[in-house]
Parts: structure tokens; sequence; C-alpha cells
């Protein structure tokens, strides 16, 4: 069994009302979350998963990562992994047992990451003691962390029009350039067709 799994919201049956319409919602499991390594700077990482068609992987750091300022907290970060640079606005949910969030944080529109900046997430994000402790409610029965991480779709750019001419007209238009290049004139003006260049 793998410590990590993704699954889709709709596997869990979650309320469509907790995600965006314009993002794409994936749930990432933390199986075993009380029996982790909790030492500084020690990660897991989900599998990779594709959001607008780039591969991503989520990285949890139980007892904090290494930046961290205040201790005993769980840190969180996306990490892109296809080559190249991108943006993303994205947000990570820590959600209880039950499917209700606990935690959201969301990042600036359109953040980059390129080689230089590879992950984005926040150090802090719930403290570790609060999800441990058994009357939260937070981790499931077989003891799971779940985190939601939601990227907004990115546009799809839309195609220039390509103007378009009449088969006929065309054909006409063609005759008439010819006729003028054998000649060496200009073009008549109500061709629609410019001679200057």
């Amino acid at each position: 069994n793998s410590p990590v799994t993704v699954t889709s919201p709709e596997m869990w049956g979650l309320s469509p009302t907790m995600f965006h319409k314009e993002w794409k919602s994936l749930l990432i499991h933390f199986h075993n979350f009380a029996e982790l390594p909790t030492a500084e700077g020690h990660r897991l990482e989900s599998p990779e998963f594709t959001c607008n068609g780039r591969k991503w992987v989520l990285r949890l750091y139980p007892g904090g990562n290494n930046s961290a300022t205040d201790t005993g907290h769980v840190s969180l970060y996306l990490n892109h992994r296809s080559r190249g640079s991108t943006t993303a606005t994205f947000e990570v949910k820590i959600i209880n047992k039950y499917g209700d969030t606990l935690e959201t944080r969301r990042s600036s529109n359109d953040r980059i990451f390129d080689s230089t900046s590879s992950n984005s997430g926040w150090t802090d994000i719930i403290k570790l003691s609060e999800v441990l402790d058994e009357s939260k409610d937070i981790l499931d029965s077989a003891g799971t962390l779940t985190v939601v991480v939601s990227m907004k779709n990115a546009p799809i750019p839309a195609k220039k029009a390509q103007p378009t001419v009449d088969p006929q007209r065309q054909e006409e238009l063609k005759k008439l350039i010819v006729k003028c290049l054998l000649r060496n004139e200009l073009l008549p003006e109500n061709t629609g067709i410019s001679s200057s260049g």
C-alpha cells in the first residue's frame, strides 16, 4: 500500500459546493499520518498528477520544512515537475474525516513556477498537535490526513479567426495578381488587396 494516494472528489461523494467550477480539484490522502516521521525537513510526496497540461506533486512536511519559523506546524508545497516555466493559481484545503474544510490557503494569482522556483506553499498550514488530536476528528479511522488541491483551469487561447474568401473570388484575385505581375502594373484599388509592401 502506498503511503500517499490521489483520488477525485467524486469518488468520496464530497459536496460540489466546496469546489470552484473553473478549478480542477484532487484529494491527496496521506495514510497512517500519526506514524509518519515528524523530524523537521522530512517530507512525503504525492504521486504525480496533471493539471493544465503540466505535471505536479504535493509535498507534505509533517514536522514542518527547514524554513518554518514556527516549529510544530505541518508544511505543504505544490511542486512543478514539467520542463519549462508556467504560472498557476492554486489552493489547498485541509479537510476533516467528515469532509468539512478546516484550513484553506490560496496562492497569489498566476504564481510563477520556473527553474529557480519550482515550489510554492505554506510553512504553517496547521498545527501538528491539532492534526494528531483525536477529538478534532481530522484523521479518519485509518489515520489518513486528506488534503484537497485545487488549481484554476488555464484559459485556452482563442484561435485567431482565419479570413474567409469565396473560392470563386479567390481564383479571380489570383488571376488578376498574375496578370498585374506579368504587366508590371499596380493592382486596382477595388480588389481589397494592398499593392504596397
